[in-house]
């Protein structure tokens, strides 16, 4: 968002709050727009709000989170991290596969919630691509996150995506499993 906010001289103020209360923020006057990740933004919509921007048409499809090990743990535990990785693909593909997937694990995830709005909030990530259909870490799309980051301040210097990323796990389950 600062990065946003820097790019196109936007004239905000970005309040961060605690993961999972965007939306309370919102309900109580805190800020006047939010950024939440769907569910909630389809139990938001519910409750009347409106969906303004999605980064689905801002960004490639990537995970927000990843996986970090250790190089000894890799070295000691190959078939581990594999089957990890493996599982992974195999949600994701089955993702996409089955819409159905997705919705009877969002019912478990999220009992509390709507039928209704978990098979908007499952529709629309299906549509958007919001989960990358393979593990791999594409080298553009790294490069575009340490970009983000050099710009805003975060880190000091350019990184090569291979001294922070291996792909041999994910290229491997994705020819078993993928698409």
């Amino acid at each position: 968002l600062e990065n946003l906010k820097r790019k196109n001289n936007l004239s905000m103020n970005i309040k961060t709050v605690a993961f999972g209360s965007q939306m309370a923020a919102l309900k109580a006057g805190e800020v006047d727009m939010a950024m939440d990740l769907d569910p909630m933004v389809a139990v938001a919509e519910e409750e009347g709000y409106k969906e303004v921007v999605s980064l689905a048409d801002l960004l490639p499809p990537q995970a927000i989170t990843g996986i970090t090990v250790r190089s000894d743990f890799i070295s000691e535990k190959p078939e581990l991290v594999q089957k990890v990785i493996d599982s992974l693909q195999q949600a994701v593909t089955a993702f996409y596969k089955d819409k159905n997937v997705g919705l009877r694990v969002a019912k478990k995830i999220f009992p509390e919630i709507s039928e209704k709005a978990l098979e908007r909030a499952v529709e629309r990530s299906r549509k958007n691509a919001i989960y990358p259909q393979t593990m791999t870490i594409k080298n553009e799309i790294w490069q575009q996150g340490i970009k983000e980051r050099l710009d805003i301040g975060d880190l000091k210097q350019p990184q090569e995506t291979s001294i922070a990323t291996d792909n041999q796990f994910a290229e491997k389950a994705f020819k078993q499993y993928g698409k």
